[in-house]
C-alpha cells in the first residue's frame, strides 16, 4: 500500500468514524439507549457517552476493517503491522479534529444562550421577588 493510498484510507475511515459518533450521540434512534447510559455509572456507559473516548473505539473497529480489507500487506512483511496502532490512533485525532472545524455545522445540540429563564433564576436564588425587585 502506497503512502497516498493509506493517507486517503485514514482519511475516509475517519470520515467514517466521526459521522459513526455523531449518529450514536446525537441520533434519534439511539435516544432511548443513551437515557440509559447517562444515568448509569459503569465504565462502559462512561465511555459511550463522552464522544471523544468513543471515538477511540469505533476507530477501533474502522481499524479492524481496514486490516481485514488488505491483511495481505501485514502477511507480506509483518513489520507493517506496527503500524495499526499509528493508525488507530490517526483515525482517532483525525475524526476529532472534524468534529472540532466542523462544530458549528453539525447537528451537535447547541447550548441556548443566557436569557430570561437565567436572570429569573438568579433573582430568585438571590431572594428577589419576581416583578418588585425587593429582597423577601
Amino acid at each position: 500500500m502506497e503512502t497516498a493510498e493509506l493517507f486517503t484510507c485514514v482519511l475516509l475511515s475517519s470520515l467514517a468514524n466521526w459521522q459513526a459518533i455523531e449518529t450514536l450521540h446525537h441520533g434519534s434512534l439511539f435516544e432511548d439507549f443513551r437515557a440509559r447510559m447517562e444515568v448509569s455509572t459503569h465504565f462502559f456507559a462512561r465511555a459511550f457517552t463522552c464522544p471523544f473516548c468513543f471515538s477511540h473505539w469505533t476507530a477501533m473497529f474502522f481499524t479492524g476493517c481496514l486490516i481485514t480489507i488488505r491483511w495481505d500487506l501485514i502477511v507480506e512483511d509483518w513489520r507493517k503491522a506496527f503500524l495499526v496502532p499509528a493508525v488507530w490512533l490517526a483515525i482517532t485525532r483525525f475524526s476529532n479534529i472534524f468534529n472540532d472545524a466542523c462544530h458549528g455545522f453539525c447537528r451537535t445540540p447547541r447550548i441556548a444562550p443566557l436569557g430570561d429563564e437565567v436572570q429569573e433564576l438568579d433573582a430568585v436564588s438571590q431572594g428577589v421577588t419576581h416583578g418588585t425587585g425587593e429582597s423577601q
